[in-house]
């Protein structure tokens, strides 16, 4: 059979252009179609790409639903790729994408408006005010979560405190922030030189201190609590809060993870939140002993810790208070009183001296309190 006849020159031409309009059309769709739903009178859900205004919509309802969307003003963008890819774009104040814990937030809100939009997997992006990526992650079903665009921690590098005890160090931390560190866990009585590791990380996604302990000690009653409150006490040598909190076995695999952080209120008090607390519930506690004049302005402290989900709230008290049995009636009262702000009863209340030694430790619940039996002190790991 003869081959066909070649198609004229014009007709070929139309070819062409027909294809380019197609072509066109579909850029056009994924760079410049962009839309806008407004949920409520405020928050904002800015579509793009393949997106629809349907799926926006739905994804607004999701958010306000998810108790995300409040009638603030908050913008979220999504972008569905030609390819089929979804992105979800939180804007978000600045140095949230620093913080692990709200992180972690954003992570669990995304799984779950995730149907709204087509399922997992989702690209789930923070940006800033001008719309810059800040933190980019790709949300799957299983917990964890994969980064996208973050680069790898730089070379490690060591310092070694007395003649044993180590602290090794990379991404941006220095070989002083980590002598400052290691300086800080002998201070504490952590390090005691037999031999004990301490890994310190810094960079965009915030600073992590992390210990190689036991194996088995991971799962220990008590003990992320414990690592939480020796990492508040030496977090000021790295720079602050909010600090990630890692427990390794002997070959440096992470077994638990935890994160501590600061809510700074009006007056210079504050509500430091660690393990599974929020910043959220830090703050709702901090609002509320304000508003019932437990705290006034005078740079009080509060802590509220969860793990396993065992909540503890530490009051820090004048010495000797903790032996006054009215004064102990009215914490437990106090404890009553904000237990709905940070997950209800019940709760372990502690009352600790000026430094931060617990004198006082109970279980309260809407009943009465309990005595906790202490736990034995334990050193570093040998």
């Amino acid at each position: 059979m003869a081959p066909p006849a070649p198609k004229s020159s014009g007709a070929r031409n139309i070819v062409i252009l027909v294809l380019l309009a197609a072509v066109g059309y579909g850029l056009y769709l994924y760079f410049e179609r962009t839309g806008t739903v407004t949920i409520g009178t405020k928050d904002q859900v800015i579509y793009s790409g393949s997106a629809t205004k349907a799926q926006a919509t739905a994804l607004g309802n999701a958010l306000k639903t998810d108790g995300y969307f409040q009638d603030h003003g908050v913008s979220v963008l999504l972008r569905k790729a030609i390819g089929g890819s979804t992105i979800i774009s939180y804007v978000v104040q600045d140095g949230v994408w620093n913080k692990p814990d709200m992180v972690t937030d954003f992570e669990v809100i995304t799984r779950g408006v995730a149907s709204t939009v087509g399922g997992l997997p989702i690209e789930m992006r923070l940006v800033n005010s001008t719309e810059t990526v800040e933190k980019d992650e790709m949300i799957t079903a299983q917990s964890g979560t994969q980064p996208s665009t973050q680069p790898p921690t730089g070379p490690s590098s060591t310092v070694t405190i007395g003649t044993k005890d180590q602290v090794i160090y990379s991404g941006t931390a220095t070989q002083a922030q980590a002598t400052a560190l290691g300086n800080a866990l002998k201070t504490d009585g952590y390090f005691q030189d037999r031999g004990v590791t301490v890994l310190l990380d810094m960079g965009s996604n915030g600073t992590t201190i992390s210990f190689v302990v036991q194996d088995g000690a991971w799962n220990q009653p008590g003990e992320l609590f414990r690592f939480d409150e020796v990492t508040r006490e030496v977090a000021g040598s790295v720079g602050g809060l909010p600090v990630k909190v890692q427990l390794m076995d002997s070959k440096e695999d992470v077994e638990k993870t935890s994160s501590i952080g600061e809510v700074t209120l009006t007056g210079g008090d504050s509500v430091i939140y660690e393990g599974e607390a929020t910043q959220a519930e830090a703050q709702a506690l901090g609002q509320q002993l304000q508003t019932i004049r437990y705290l006034t302005g005078k740079g009080s402290d509060v802590f509220v810790g969860r793990h396993n989900g065992t909540t503890i709230l530490s009051f820090v008290v004048a010495d000797g208070v903790w032996n006054q049995p009215n004064a102990v009636s009215g914490f437990e009262a106090l404890t009553r009183t904000v237990a709905p702000k940070i997950g209800g009863l019940p709760i372990r209340m502690r009352m600790v001296s000026t430094t931060l030694v617990v004198e006082k430790d109970e279980t309260v619940t809407a009943q009465g309190a309990t005595p906790v039996q202490k736990q034995p002190a334990q050193g570093g790991q040998s």
